[in-house]
């Protein structure tokens, strides 16, 4: 705890960080390494006030990494993929093919979005009265767009 510029005593503020082990731009690895920073840090008998995430060396996910290669090094690591890779393949392949589905699922549902605005794809609790979802799309910078 601390104290506050009132006086009051206050918990201290949380802190985590999370890198992922390969690039990725799969929103389930995101996500899950997001929740396992907030089960870290995240003491249940308080109450969250803010989150503030931030992503680096974020990159174009098309873009291929452009850089030397040593000899050697690249050997040994396709040697032992291959070695691991030994009756894992219709697992990785199974895993290729959801990751596939939900990258053309994303995609599709962000088209559709430009084309016809935030609100033409919501989810459900979006329509639960007292939900702001539908407002705030229709808001720009907090304001009114005239819509």
């Amino acid at each position: 705890t601390k104290r506050n510029h009132y006086g009051k005593i206050i918990p201290r503020s949380a802190h985590g960080l999370r890198h992922l082990e390969k690039k990725t731009n799969g929103e389930s690895e995101i996500v899950e390494a997001i929740l396992s920073i907030y089960d870290e840090i995240m003491d249940a008998r308080l109450s969250l006030r803010k989150i503030s995430l931030s992503a680096e060396d974020v990159q174009d996910f098309s873009e291929e990494k452009v850089g030397q290669i040593a000899l050697f090094d690249y050997l040994r690591e396709k040697n032992e993929a291959e070695q691991s890779d030994k009756g894992k393949n219709t697992a990785t392949e199974g895993l290729q093919r959801d990751k596939l589905k939900k990258d053309k699922a994303r995609d599709a549902s962000l088209q559709v979005m430009q084309k016809y605005g935030r609100n033409s794809i919501l989810k459900a609790y979006q329509y639960i009265e007292g939900s702001r979802g539908r407002e705030r799309n229709r808001q720009i910078g907090g304001h009114s767009s005239g819509e």
